[in-house]
């Protein structure tokens, strides 16, 4: 059903009474559209089932059968219902009657239409034909028949008991009622055009077209859905909106979470790395260059220092080290000091540093190379000496001697050694660190640097166990060390060069920065206008005035005797311990892998020590600091010399008493970088700056005079008196609890006095 069917209903009114009045008129009307509808189409049929209004195929069918439609709406309406009606309309009335109807069907149409805001589709079902209660829904048949010049129009309206699909005969009509009845459809189709396309009502407005009305309710349609939506859009939006707030403080409160715990672990892993790792980023590849200059130096020391002790010990016996420390390496020390005074006015810090540092590499591979293979030629024999110094006992003074003139390759070997572990740490390292490393720097750099010098001796001690000691001979294991030695000097060397090449730079770049902030006119930099660099010399005291100013000061005294202590007591200690070290381990191989061993466990223990040992004076005060050092070698002596002197010929007692003067030697040497000299330097903090120059300066010359050569010549008497050091065990041990009860004695006195002096100057700093 199409929109054009609801309006039916207002034209049949009009219709009808012009139909009843002219019913003949109608018959012949319609035999002369039949006539002249069969000329001018083919036949066409077009039919509906019983429950729905008519449908053409074609969704506009009205657009294209005007004429039909409108002559079948006038004439169904005027015939009534259950016949079949034909109209003929002449040219008279019939076209005023066409206008009249077609404008009272245009009103039906807009009231129709604006009523029904549904889609013509749907607009079918809601038409007058299904809204009359009166009477059935009826089915309506439209026929066109064509024939050569003759249209015939047939409506039939299937109303209560008439037969769908039965069509009348034809009637006949003439050629005029056939013009006539086209010129009247032709203006009929006009006036249905009008209807659906817009035209003037009856009340003289212009109606909007149908399309128009169809697009406007569409329109407003789809604003009130737009609106809807818009308001729904909205609701949605705000809580879409709400939603995402929820979700993104949810993610910044779990992202603050999880920042926080990860700045907290951050901020304990920077302070864990300030404090095991204290060194900024630019600073590194300084600190590492002089820490490589640090680790070799002392990895080089640490093999030599093995290899002369397994030499000289082995070929000439522990005592023969008490007489080279006093007639080889103190004269030869004396005139070391005095080449490098020399050689530092003339030379250049660099040319200084390689001059130094070269030649003891070419010994040590000369040596090797060429001394050591051919020294059964250049040594004499054992008797000849003997019979210019006497001997032949076996133990003595005289044996001894022998020994070392025997073997003075290995004699002069230890001495040259000797000399490189005073000038390698004390001169090559530190004086160079001292000069390109600043005060703010020194702080936390020096630590670290102990810390790598103490990795070094486990490298090389392992490297001496477990591969140089492992060779088919003694010169074979010579040959390996040598190789590691001269390696260690090779990349001392290189990182020297690397490490002043760095700071030269940066003293460049320093000097180009200067020059910018005063002015960038070529003006000489500020650090050479100001001239070269002074350097602050220690006010050196002689003898007699060393001896002057420790006389006049208990405190200082103290101070040295606590030296002076540590010196004789761990040379009482270290010579007797090498002794039994010969007696257990005659081949130098073995002497030599055990001597690699304690090498590592002393790097280990004192890296150990270093890092936590400070706390120990931090928390139990510096009068137990002190003392720990004194009281811990001495309480270990106990068993030691017990051993000693019941003997040790026993190979058990024999391997105690090397266990015990191992862990006794091990505490000595690490407990000395922990302890003792923290406290000893702490000493010196409550003195006036008069007291502290120059008191310094005396314990220096005088304690290391005399801890290092006073034990030297002690035992050199008692070898003279008991033949060897083990012979002397009770007279060793006698004078090592001596030493160390005076050292004690002394630290309990220089505490006392340490803090009666703290407390002076914090009371002086709080102006009481």
């Amino acid at each position: 059903m199409t929109p054009l069917s609801s309006a039916s209903a207002s034209a049949s009114a009009s219709a009808s009474a012009s139909a009843s009045a002219s019913a003949s008129a109608s018959a012949s009307a319609s035999a002369s559209a039949s006539a002249s509808a069969s000329k001018m189409t083919p036949k066409h049929t077009t039919s509906t089932n019983k429950n729905t209004p008519p449908h053409h195929p074609h969704h506009h069918w009205y657009s294209h059968h005007k004429h039909l439609l409108l002559c079948c709406w006038i004439v169904g309406f005027a015939g009534g219902r259950g016949g079949v009606v034909a109209v003929t309309l002449n040219n008279g009335g019939s076209r005023a009657f066409i206008k009249s109807t077609a404008a009272s069907t245009a009103a039906s149409l807009r009231s129709s239409f604006s009523i029904s805001s549904m889609h013509p589709s749907t607009a079918r079902t809601n038409s007058i034909w299904g809204g009359l209660p009166s009477r059935r829904q009826s089915t309506t048949t439209v026929v066109r028949r064509t024939t050569h010049e003759d249209v015939e129009w047939v409506t039939q309206f299937r109303g209560g008991g008439s037969n769908e699909g039965e069509l009348p005969d034809d009637p006949k009509v003439d050629d005029t009622v056939v013009e006539d009845t086209a010129e009247a459809g032709g203006e009929a189709a006009a006036a249905i055009s009008e209807i659906v396309d817009g035209g003037e009502t009856t009340d003289g407005t212009t109606a909007p077209p149908l399309q128009q009305q169809q697009q406007q309710q569409q329109q407003q349609q789809q604003q009130q859905m737009g609106n809807t939506n818009g308001i729904n859009k909205k609701k949605d939006d705000g809580t879409l909106k709400q939603q995402q707030q929820q979700q993104q403080q949810q993610q910044q409160q779990q992202m603050g979470n999880t920042n926080g715990i990860n700045k907290k672990k951050d901020d304990g892993t920077r302070k864990l790395h300030q404090k095991l790792f204290p060194i900024y980023g630019h600073e590194r590849k300084k600190f590492i260059l002089m820490g490589c200059i640090k680790f070799f130096i002392i990895m080089a020391l640490t093999l030599t220092r093995d290899t002369k002790d397994t030499m000289v010990v082995t070929q000439c016996g522990a005592e023969a080290i008490a007489f080279l420390k006093i007639y080889g390496v103190l004269p030869a020390a004396t005139g070391f000091i005095a080449l490098y005074a020399k050689m530092s006015s003339t030379l250049g810090k660099r040319t200084l540093f390689f001059s130094t540092c070269i030649p003891f590499f070419v010994f040590f591979f000369a040596f090797d190379a060429f001394i050591y293979p051919n020294r059964m030629s250049i040594q004499p024999s054992l008797t000849t000496v003997q019979s210019y110094l006497g001997g032949g006992t076996g133990d003595g003074a005289g044996d001894v001697l022998s020994r070392i003139v025997c073997n003075w390759t290995s004699a002069l070997y230890f001495i040259v050694a000797e000399l490189y572990s005073s000038a390698s740490v004390g001169i090559l390292f530190w004086q160079f660190a001292n000069d390109v490393v600043s005060i703010d720097q020194a702080k936390r750099f020096y630590p670290l640097f102990s810390q790598m010098g103490g990795l070094a001796p486990i490298v090389a001690g392992q490297y001496v166990a477990r591969y140089a000691s492992k060779a088919v001979d003694f010169q074979a294991s010579l040959h390996r060390l040598t190789i590691a030695v001269t390696l260690a000097g090779v990349m001392v060397c290189v990182f020297y060069y690397l490490s002043s090449s760095l700071v030269e730079a940066e003293r460049r770049a320093r000097d180009v920065a200067v020059a910018v902030v005063d002015g960038g006119s070529g003006s000489v930099p500020t650090t050479q206008r100001m001239g070269p660099k002074k350097k602050n010399k220690k006010n050196k005291m002689s003898m007699s005035d060393s001896i002057k100013c420790l006389a006049s000061s208990q405190y200082l005294r103290l101070i040295l005797t606590l030296v002076v202590g540590y010196g004789l007591s761990i040379s009482f200690t270290e010579i007797t311990w090498k002794s039994l070290l010969k007696k257990k381990y005659p081949n130098p191989l073995d002497y030599q892998r055990f001597m690699g061993n304690f090498s590592s466990a002393v790097g280990l223990a004192t890296c150990t020590v270093i890092l936590f040992g400070v706390h120990v004076i931090r928390v139990l005060g510096w009068r137990v600091g002190a003392m720990a050092t004194p009281a811990a070698m001495g309480i270990l002596a106990i068993p030691f010399f017990a051993c000693i002197l019941l003997g040790v010929d026993d190979p058990a007692r024999l391997q105690t008493a090397i266990a015990i003067g191992t862990i006794q030697s091990l505490l000595s040497k690490t407990s000395k970088y922990a302890l003792f000299d923290p406290t000893t330097q702490m000493a010196y903090i409550p003195l006036d700056d008069d007291s502290k120059v120059r008191g310094k300066a005396a314990i220096e010359v005088l304690g290391s005079r005399l801890g290092k050569s006073g034990g030297s010549f002690l035992q050199q008497g008692l070898i003279f008196i008991f033949g060897n050091i083990l012979n002397a065990g009770w007279a060793v041990a006698f004078l090592f609890y001596a030493v160390v009860l005076g050292w004690l004695g002394a630290a309990d006195r220089l505490s006392g006095l340490f803090l009666a002096k703290t407390e002076m100057q914090k009371a002086e700093l709080r102006g009481e």
